[in-house]
């Protein structure tokens, strides 16, 4: 009887190392497996009567878009819930295929979903989350989903979502909670795509702008405005820019966090192959006079250049350095505005001119102009 009983125990032990291992081997991969997907729209950005997406894009393994022919097999529906006066009533929604078309830089509509409710001041309107369901024909392994938040303009980005949940079979992805998402800019100056990565979310809270105890800025997008030259009136450009933490320590910038429009001089028919392009702001080479470490962009008549330092969550800022153009002085920046997100942080700071001998450097403390 003691044999039988320690070969079950052997069984049994034998089996639950298996499944841990095959657990393991789910969190390596860093996906999940399913053929029925929901995401949960919590909140818009504060439209009080819509919400809506430009358009979503599965992941597969190693954050790899899924096969196109995959995505146009799958079936999306939307199941919100409304109440006025106690009684359950449909809402009005777009059309939902829009959300896997492939067009997501955009400012048209008509390739974007929002749902809407018409509902009268006199009506008692509540309304618990909405769903959409995305399935697939088959089982498939999912990463993540890149997300492109709702981008009519400026004022409809509001109807965006701001937070959201993700299931796989009917259970959270993860454990994940409450996702916050990033508002869109309401304009196409760059891909404001962002990647929902299963293995590195965390339960998102909101977060105050301003954070007077660390001196720092949480925002998604860091924008510089660049206002004017120290003389040039066709290009304006700059060596670098290096953001700080709250330790004071350089933020690793990718080229998937940066965006500059215009991009450089390449944009121009006259110019190709220039290689003072937008990447140059973050290669680290800053307080240079190699004209391959620079970056230069023409200035459009009406318009200012600009940059942008996106992330897919919140990222604490205490100070930007900027490294002005030093290849030619007069086409270095003079003066500069930035702005976290919705927040006007300066207008007007002066960016020293450089030399031949020296690069001119500005730091810019943003606890300097919390509040303006």
């Amino acid at each position: 009887m003691e044999n039988e009983k320690d070969k079950g125990e052997e069984e049994e032990n034998e089996e639950n190392k298996k499944e841990e291992e095959e657990n393991l081997d789910d969190l390596d991969d860093d996906s999940c497996v399913g053929k029925l997907f929901h995401m949960e729209l919590v909140e818009s950005w504060g439209s009080a009567d819509s919400i809506g997406l430009t358009g979503v894009q599965f992941l597969g393994p190693g954050f790899a878009p899924i096969d196109d022919n995959l995505a146009k097999e799958c079936v999306v529906r939307c199941e919100p819930v409304v109440v006025v006066n106690e009684e359950r009533q449909p809402a009005k929604t777009g059309d939902l295929n829009n959300l896997l078309n492939g067009i997501n830089l955009t400012c048209d509509p008509k390739n974007m979903w929002i749902m809407n409710r018409e509902v009268s001041e006199d009506d008692l309107l509540k309304q618990s989350s909405i769903f959409l369901s995305f399935t697939f024909p088959r089982e498939v392994r999912i990463s993540g989903i890149s997300i492109w938040n709702y981008n009519a303009s400026t004022e409809l980005s509001y109807a965006g979502v701001r937070y959201a949940r993700f299931y796989a079979n009917g259970r959270p992805i993860n454990g994940l909670g409450d996702i916050l998402l990033r508002r869109a800019p309401g304009f196409v100056f760059f891909d404001f795509v962002q990647d929902v990565l299963f293995d590195r979310c965390t339960l998102q809270r909101p977060l105050s702008c301003a954070r007077p105890q660390t001196r720092s800025v949480a925002a998604f997008i860091f924008q510089l405005r660049l206002l004017s030259t120290w003389g040039d009136e066709f290009y304006i450009g700059l060596n670098g820019i290096e953001l700080f933490n709250r330790q004071d320590k350089l933020i690793r910038l990718h080229p998937q966090n940066l965006a500059a429009f215009p991009e450089s001089v390449n944009c121009l028919t006259s110019v190709k192959d220039d290689p003072r392009t937008s990447d140059k702001l973050i290669d680290g080479c800053n307080d240079t006079n190699k004209p391959y470490h620079m970056w230069l962009t023409p200035i459009l008549p009406n318009s200012c250049a600009r940059i942008f330092v996106i992330f897919d969550t919140p990222t604490y800022v205490t100070r930007i350095r900027i490294y002005n153009y030093r290849k030619t002085a007069a086409r270095g920046v003079r003066h500069i505005a930035i702005s976290a997100d919705d927040l006007l942080l300066c207008s007007g700071a002066e960016v020293p001119a450089s030399s031949a001998e020296a690069t001119g450097i500005l730091d810019i403390p943003l606890r300097d102009f919390e509040g303006e």
